[in-house]
């Protein structure tokens, strides 16, 4: 499904969601409830409702913590992200991965997914800023809740922790299975009980321990 078509059948108006969903029932993670791996981001995090107050009863799974350049860099290169590929990333925050793809390859197409109100009103400022309507489709929605496969996506890109990755798990196997040449890398977080076809360990970082990259197929997974 190209791009339009899926911004058409979405239809989403970010900045309406934001100012209608109620907030409080939208809280997510403090700091100190993240895992020890995942260190601060680097600069500054726009606002978010994500980051404001617990996770649990939530519908979020993972807090926002934005890649660093070199790691987004390195997993669009270790996903052999190429112009004729449709590019997927869900919880994708700010969609810096998907800006930095399509400012690498104008001619390739991009979807993300994101729940939270305010980055999703920010994304959406973003790809109107930047001309980007016609290789950017943005669905403000819960992830668990997209048919991947109907989207066309042939490789997809996610950081997320373990629990939403394994959550996961049946509509990667679905879309992997079914679109040829496709596949998912995740960062730093394995998908829980399958076997990556490649890992990769990102060095420039300055972080501690270094992200590591992992990329799944349908080969690699049976």
């Amino acid at each position: 499904m190209h791009v339009l078509a899926i911004s058409a059948r979405y239809t989403p108006d970010a900045i309406a969601i934001a100012m209608d969903m109620d907030m409080d029932a939208l809280a997510f993670a403090r700091s100190d409830e993240l895992p020890n791996d995942v260190g601060p981001p680097a600069g500054p995090v726009i606002q978010t409702v994500v980051n404001t107050k617990p996770l649990q009863d939530t519908p979020f799974v993972a807090p926002f913590v934005p890649c660093s350049p070199p790691t987004v860099a390195a997993a669009l290169d270790f996903a052999a992200v190429a112009p004729g590929d449709t590019l997927l990333d869900l919880g994708c925050g700010d969609a810096r991965i998907l800006f930095h793809a399509l400012a690498k390859h104008p001619t390739l197409q991009c979807v993300g997914v994101e729940l939270d109100p305010l980055l999703a009103q920010y994304i959406s400022q973003q790809i109107h800023a930047r001309h980007l309507s016609k290789h950017f489709a943005f669905i403000p929605a819960d992830m668990y809740t997209i048919d991947i496969t109907e989207l066309g996506a042939t490789v997809a890109i996610l950081y997320l922790l373990t629990p939403g990755i394994a959550k996961l798990k049946p509509l990667l196997s679905t879309w992997l299975n079914a679109v040829h040449g496709s596949r998912v890398v995740t960062v730093t977080y394995a998908i829980p009980d399958w076997q990556p076809a490649d890992t990769m360990l990102v060095t420039g970082t300055h972080t501690n321990p270094a992200p590591r990259l992992f990329k799944y197929t349908s080969e690699s997974i049976r």
